[in-house]
């Protein structure tokens, strides 16, 4: 949670870089992952290409539409979100619906409206067309290059 402990303290190795650092979010859209996508955003070493919306805290739509309006409030409406599947990948129980229901609507919150939906692709297809056109300097969130998804998405027998 919290963007990964936001993005673990290994990835502070990887904003000291001079180049801003690309980064793809994937996130359950909780109020933890918000803020850290927040202070992300304010960080000129740091660009976030694109945010992907995991089954989570948040329902998938509802995060999504949150994600947006967030982006919206701090200006980048240019960065494109997509939808991951609504059930979570493994069988896991799900957060208690309470929790979810906070996350979805984040009552106190209130942030200006996206004027725009998720992308029509979905994550999982857009993070294999991402990798297999080449990830030069994407990391996961422990700062490990991600040479083994890029051979994963080369050999996937889908897209």
């Amino acid at each position: 949670m919290f963007v990964r402990a936001l993005a673990c303290f290994s990835l502070l190795t990887l904003l000291l870089a001079a180049d801003p650092i690309a980064l793809i979010v994937d996130t359950d859209a909780g109020s933890d992952d918000l803020m850290a996508i927040a202070f992300l955003l304010t960080r000129p070493d740091v660009r976030i290409e694109a945010v992907t919306i995991s089954n989570g805290l948040a329902h998938v739509p509802k995060g999504a539409a949150n994600v947006l309006r967030l982006l919206a409030l701090a200006g980048h409406s240019d960065i494109p979100v997509y939808l991951g599947s609504v059930t979570p990948l493994r069988k896991a129980a799900e957060f208690p619906a309470e929790w979810r229901r906070v996350s979805d609507e984040l009552p106190g919150v209130h942030l200006p409206n996206a004027g725009r939906a998720p992308e029509t692709m979905g994550a999982a297809d857009f993070l294999v067309r991402r990798l297999r056109a080449g990830a030069s300097r994407a990391h996961d969130f422990g700062g490990r290059q991600l040479g083994d998804a890029q051979k994963f998405a080369k050999e996937a027998p889908f897209g």
